[in-house]
């Protein structure tokens, strides 16, 4: 029986100890997942902007290339030093001076407009962050309690079952002394034609009613005795 405690004591704490092991690597994976999934958003938030940044680049590269083409193609249809001293020359220059001021005050424009995007955009994944931690924790404190809770319905199971445990013993320890009891007053008592208790083929129920025999012999004997002193002598 001791052998069969210590075997199911032994059961018991593997349990606990398997269970506290896949606690730690859910809250160990889990804590993984969102240091992967925090960078995976970082990393893809700064491919994102230098792809649109790569874009509007080759937008205005496509663009100014297309005025400096033209630009030369106009300036080939003049013949050599014609545009020289003259209002043609001017007015290109004049032209260059307005395309270059619009192409700052698009760039201003432009970057302000995307500070003012990438404010937006930092202040919603913030938020997303931010909201995503609360979930987490969240759902951190009630595994949490969960796992009290669980703890609190194994300790009560395991002091049932040990309840359980020691009742089983008490009841096998309290039957087999009763056996021994039983088999005791039989190999004492038993009549002389009845056979011994070393038989396998002897029921207990056998030897109760034996010993009952044997009770029911000596009462009878007593009665005998009894009743031969009640005759007079002559």
């Amino acid at each position: 029986n001791d052998k069969r405690h210590r075997t199911f004591q032994k059961f018991i704490d593997n349990l606990e100890d398997k269970r506290c092991s896949s606690i730690r690597r859910y809250q160990q994976e889990l804590r993984d997942y969102l240091l992967k999934r925090l960078e995976c958003d970082r990393i893809q938030e700064e491919v994102e902007i230098l792809n649109e940044k790569v874009r509007k680049l080759q937008v205005e590269k496509n663009l100014y290339t297309k005025v400096f083409r033209l630009v030369q193609d106009a300036l080939s249809l003049f013949p050599t030093g014609s545009l020289q001293g003259s209002e043609g020359v001017k007015g290109l220059i004049l032209r260059y001076q307005t395309l270059s001021e619009t192409k700052a005050m698009f760039q201003q424009r432009d970057l302000s407009k995307d500070k003012q995007e990438r404010r937006q955009e930092l202040s919603r994944l913030m938020l997303e962050h931010n909201t995503r931690i609360a979930g987490l924790t969240t759902r951190i404190a009630q595994l949490n309690e969960k796992k009290i809770e669980l703890a609190k319905k194994e300790s009560i199971k395991e002091d049932k079952l040990l309840q359980k445990v020691d009742l089983y013993r008490y009841k096998m320890a309290t039957e087999s002394q009763l056996l021994r009891c039983i088999d005791s007053l039989y190999d004492k008592y038993r009549l002389n034609y009845q056979p011994t208790g070393d038989e396998n083929s002897l029921s207990t129920e056998q030897k109760l009613r034996a010993i009952q025999e044997f009770i029911l012999y000596r009462i009878d004997l007593v009665e005998r005795v009894n009743n031969m002193d009640k005759i007079p002598t002559i």
